[in-house]
């Protein structure tokens, strides 16, 4: 009885720690003001119809880019709302797998023609708790050590890390999620005695979903293989 009780108040202490880190979160992503080139390179190889550049020649040289041409680049056209082949076939003229750009395009084609930086902000938040999630998860198989559970949700949830992948639209926050979710089966892997069908389904979202969403994923995996 008195064990069910602690556990019960440490779930509360760490559900409160989340909510605290989400709100964190909220208040960076609202103080975003500019954007880094790749974060314009985001919205406009997940929104612009097969024109993965401004430019068809690639060259920005002696070009006038008006604010309607920035736009349209940046934001879904009326009727091109979840053209995922338009994304596949950008980012074939790009460096990085489409999984990203798709969510982006996903979110971006419920406000035709709208521009906002909540797009990638509130998707790279919900990516975030599932993150916190699996790092709890990852701690319960390291220890079984209350303590330790709340300080590794703290270290990591209000780093300067946590926030910077959080608040910069890119496919990093995604990136974090899939390489926790492969390294949490592969834990399991080694610890279970017999694995449920769940966890080699989970093994292989993981595994696609991290390859489909940066290629440094495919060298983490890799390295996995020889521990």
């Amino acid at each position: 009885m008195k064990k069910d009780k602690s556990e019960k108040i440490n779930r509360i202490i760490l559900i409160g720690i989340l909510f605290v880190q989400v709100i964190f979160m909220i208040f960076y992503c609202d103080m975003k003001k500019g954007f880094f080139v790749d974060e314009v390179w985001s919205y406009g190889l997940a929104n612009s119809y097969y024109h993965a550049q401004l430019e068809d020649n690639n060259s920005l040289e002696n070009v006038k880019i008006s604010s309607e041409l920035f736009k349209k680049y940046l934001t879904v056209d009326e009727g091109k709302n979840f053209k995922f082949g338009s994304v596949v076939n950008n980012q074939m003229h790009d460096a990085h797998p489409p999984l990203f750009y798709m969510v982006l395009h996903s979110v971006s084609s419920l406000f035709t023609g709208t521009f906002s930086k909540w797009f990638g902000l509130i998707p790279n938040i919900i990516y975030f708790v599932i993150v916190m999630f699996l790092l709890l998860k990852i701690s319960q198989c390291v220890s079984d050590n209350n303590i330790f559970f709340i300080a590794v949700q703290v270290l990591y949830g209000f780093s300067i890390g946590a926030i910077n992948s959080v608040t910069y639209i890119r496919m990093y926050m995604l990136l974090t999620l899939w390489c926790l979710l492969f390294l949490l089966e592969n834990i399991y892997l080694y610890q279970k005695e017999k694995l449920k069908l769940s966890n080699y389904i989970l093994l292989g979202i993981a595994t696609l979903g991290g390859m489909y969403t940066h290629f440094f994923f495919i060298i983490f995996a890799f390295i996995r293989q020889f521990y």
